[in-house]
């Protein structure tokens, strides 16, 4: 709620310095994904994992991480996965970077390979508009890509999406 009127802040008898500038973490917010999901498309596809978050300045950071899970080739044939951020501003989605993608997963004609995800940027909206951060991946030919597999155990993705201050 707004304030009324200035607040007091006691602190404990300690020594320690209080941030006064940017760089502080203002918000977090997290998004799993424990299912199966497979794609043959060679153009990205959404992968489930989405937040919503609404900047607090025009000047904030925001980092994107997408981390754990089980995903890869379970195929005899050599093929890529790749993974990336999109983001829609009210404007329609459009990748973070055209420097992306983010990971790559290659595989070379083995089977049953499955890694953890493992991939971060850092992006500035420019916008105190509500902002939605999603994650998608494809394959680079027709194979069947996971971006998460299930098959071997509970495999947990995780997408988290961290407000800096600037």
């Amino acid at each position: 709620t707004d304030p009324t009127a200035d607040r007091t802040i006691t602190f404990p008898d300690s020594s320690f310095t209080v941030p006064t500038t940017g760089g502080m973490i203002l918000q977090v917010l997290e998004d799993n994904l424990n299912t199966s999901v497979s794609t043959t498309s060679t153009t990205y596809v959404a992968s489930g994992l989405s937040i919503a978050i609404t900047p607090a300045s025009t000047s904030s950071r925001f980092v994107l991480t997408c981390s754990g899970g089980s995903w890869g080739n379970l195929s005899a044939n050599r093929h890529d996965v790749f993974s990336t951020f999109y983001v829609d501003t009210g404007g329609g989605a459009a990748e973070v970077s055209d420097a992306g993608p983010y990971e790559n997963r290659n595989s070379y004609y083995g089977t049953e390979e499955r890694n953890p995800h493992s991939m971060c940027c850092v992006h500035s909206p420019s916008t105190v508009s509500s902002t939605t951060y999603t994650v998608y991946y494809k394959v680079e030919s027709g194979d069947t890509g996971y971006f998460n597999d299930v098959t071997t155990g509970n495999n947990r993705v995780v997408f988290t999406v961290m407000e800096l201050s600037s």
